[in-house]
Parts: structure tokens; C-alpha cells; sequence
């Protein structure tokens, strides 16, 4: 599990032009970091028990 989210978050920096086709957006720029931070904040959550509804 530890090498699975190791791979995911050295991705965008190493595979930044899938992160640009996949999302439209340059794997450096604030709106892709805050929302791919947050994706894995929310896994790890579901993963550890510790979710919480989202906002909203």
C-alpha cells in the first residue's frame, strides 16, 4: 500500500504530460496540486477509517 501512494504522488512529476491530457492542466499549476492532494487526503481517509463527508 505504502509503494502505491509512493507512485502516486511522484507522478505528476514524473509522467507530467499524462497529468496534461488526462486533466487539461500543467501538472505544476496550483489548481492540479490542491486537487490531487486532496483526491489522495480522501483515499487515505476511506482507507484508515478516518472519511468525512464531503462539504457541501
Amino acid at each position: 500500500m505504502v509503494l502505491t501512494f509512493f507512485a502516486a504522488a511522484m507522478a505528476p512529476t514524473v509522467l507530467p504530460q499524462v497529468v496534461r491530457r488526462l486533466t487539461g492542466l500543467a501538472a505544476d499549476s496550483p489548481e492540479f496540486l490542491d486537487g490531487y492532494a486532496a483526491q489522495l487526503g480522501r483515499m487515505l481517509g476511506h482507507l484508515t477509517g478516518a472519511a468525512t463527508p464531503p462539504a457541501g
